[in-house]
């Protein structure tokens, strides 16, 4: 599930999902949850960081693409790797 995120939203699939903006505090919020859980969203964790941020999968897209044109976090092998303090 997280690939298919994470794919559409750097791909930018869809025209809601390319116009809508990731809010400052959704940003913030899936940042802690996932430093919470490792500072790696991966297909075992992806449900219950989602859950945790409050993310819906579409509005999960969004966040996701702000935090990598943020330089906030990467791609690794598949996986969203935070690029914040304390997950280095």
């Amino acid at each position: 599930m997280i690939r298919s995120i994470l794919l559409a939203g750097v791909l930018g699939l869809g025209a809601t999902i390319a116009q809508a903006q990731a809010t400052p505090a959704q940003v913030q919020k899936l940042v802690e949850v996932i430093a919470a859980n490792g500072c790696v969203v991966n297909a075992d964790n992806n449900t219950k960081i989602l859950t945790d941020a409050g993310l819906q999968d579409q509005d999960a897209q969004v966040v996701v693409n702000a935090l990598l044109g943020l330089g906030q976090a990467e791609i690794v092998d598949g996986n969203l790797k935070l690029k914040t303090a304390g997950c280095q």
